[in-house]
């Protein structure tokens, strides 16, 4: 398996100096517990403004969200898809949450692979599926469970914030938000989308 992180956004590694091997371990940590037989992925780790740009356009959502997944069209090449995540939506998250941006960044990671390998959340039994996925997955890298209550962190000047269901924009409405990449995936032509070509006509996810 192999995981490119790309670091467009600058102020990613300004607050998660270590942005990239958090970014690995989590993706690699979710594909061993989803028992994922391996492959490419590509992570830009951008801004609000590229990702707003790729919800509107491929979504038809004109906002910017935290995390959008592209699963490639023919996966049997070794190419699972790639990830983009915005810094300041992410952030603002974690500040909310009272959580690490670090730890948000490898949940959200992981909870972008989970949606390359074909899982979802639309139904109450797939999300809690993939969340129980999601927290075997973080727990290998020594994380907590990512929706429970956080400790208060000296960066978010808070605590026991948690993501719920019912939460709004950028959070973890499952029925809201599902994912019309995994509904159009079969058809999606085979370009990645950060490696050089324009993104396929499929949308990413909304996750956390």
């Amino acid at each position: 398996m192999t995981v490119d992180v790309e670091v467009e956004t600058p102020a990613w590694l300004e607050s998660v100096p270590d942005a990239e091997p958090v970014v690995r371990a989590a993706i690699e940590a979710a594909l061993a517990e989803a028992g994922g037989d391996g492959g490419a992925i590509t992570v830009l780790l951008t801004d609000d403004e590229t990702v707003h740009d790729l919800n509107a356009r491929f979504r038809g959502k004109d906002r910017p969200t935290n995390v959008l997944s592209f699963p490639h069209a023919s996966p049997a090449q070794g190419l699972l898809g790639d990830i983009a995540l915005a810094y300041e939506t992410c952030a603002r998250e974690a500040a909310e949450q009272g959580k690490p941006l670090a730890a948000h960044l490898a949940h959200l990671s992981a909870h972008g692979a989970l949606h390359l390998l074909g899982y979802d959340h639309e139904a109450d039994a797939d999300a809690e599926a993939m969340e129980a996925t999601e927290r075997r997955a973080l727990a290998r890298v020594g994380l907590p469970d990512p929706y429970g209550p956080h400790p208060p962190h000296p960066q978010s000047g808070g605590g026991d914030a948690a993501p719920t269901r019912d939460a709004t924009e950028g959070a973890l409405d499952r029925r809201a938000d599902t994912s019309p990449a995994l509904e159009d995936a079969a058809s999606a032509p085979s370009t990645p989308a950060f490696c050089g070509g324009p993104p396929p006509p499929l949308a990413g996810e909304e996750a956390c």
